[in-house]
């Protein structure tokens, strides 16, 4: 599986060294410098398209495109030091048809959400 993503890689992008690993859990690990997104979009999707891979973490960079990365680290030490970051009994992840209505019918109940 893994050899056969690589000689994809080498077929279709020859310009590009991307570094490719599948660790034991079936997860593709994806490293290098591409020209433009479209190209990083398409990479990734091809490996997670191989149905022996089970998860793909793409971290192909853009050349020229540099993304601004938020720092946490203040409000994380803050955390830290009153010996939590943050406590809830119910985190909900996404605000859709599921998430909300899962955050309306818990809203009735005593829980911190």
């Amino acid at each position: 599986m893994e050899q056969e993503l690589r000689d994809w890689l080498a077929r279709t992008y020859p310009q590009y060294q991307i570094a490719l690993t599948v660790d034991q859990d079936r997860v593709a690990w994806l490293s290098g410098q591409a020209d433009c997104w479209d190209d990083v979009v398409d990479i990734g999707l091809k490996a997670g398209e191989v149905s022996e891979i089970h998860s793909v973490v793409n971290d192909i960079t853009v050349a020229g495109l540099e993304i601004p990365r938020k720092d946490y680290q203040g409000w994380s030490a803050q955390g830290r030091a009153r010996g939590q970051l943050d406590t809830a009994d119910v985190v909900i992840i996404g605000a859709g048809i599921c998430g909300c209505s899962i955050a309306r019918q818990l809203s009735r109940l005593q829980l911190d959400i």
